[in-house]
């Protein structure tokens, strides 16, 4: 069901450490052996400092331990397999250090659930997704083994 680079929005997602179900996206960055996702779930809450330039893409300053990739909104960043492009409608963020791993059954069982819309918004664009990933790769705050994933 899943695959790399692929953009889904969950209404709601359920959060696997019990904090309040709510609308969010979520982007499948690696597969790892089938069974495991590695995964951002992108948020419009914006934790850049203030030191550091507002650009879209890769936002890192290792001296001030901080890691971000920013989509800009309105600008088209996934394509689904129609050609429809989507983009965020406000301006959104990929944090290094919150990326995690999630059993790919219990998302799933999440997506079957009748009380959950799941849409699929296409995949991220090639240069994007290369981008990101190299952006999350050069970072200290992103874990060794998610490195490794990705």
């Amino acid at each position: 069901m899943f695959k790399e680079g692929q953009l889904l929005r969950f209404d709601p997602f359920i959060f696997k450490n019990g904090a309040k179900p709510k609308p969010k996206y979520f982007l499948v960055l690696a597969i790892q052996d089938t069974s495991m996702l590695l995964v951002s779930l992108p948020t419009s809450k914006d934790h850049v400092p203030a030191s550091l330039e507002h650009l879209s893409g890769c936002i890192n300053d290792d001296s001030a331990c901080f890691n971000a990739y920013a989509f800009n909104a309105g600008v088209p960043v996934a394509v689904n397999d129609k050609g429809t492009e989507f983009a965020f409608p406000i301006r959104t963020y990929i944090y290094g250090e919150q990326l995690d791993t999630y059993v790919t059954a219990s998302i799933e069982a999440m997506a079957a659930r009748p009380d959950v819309q799941v849409e699929d918004k296409g995949f991220l664009k090639s240069d994007i997704l290369t981008d990101l990933k190299a952006c999350l790769k050069n970072s200290s705050r992103v874990k060794r083994g998610y490195k490794r994933i990705l």
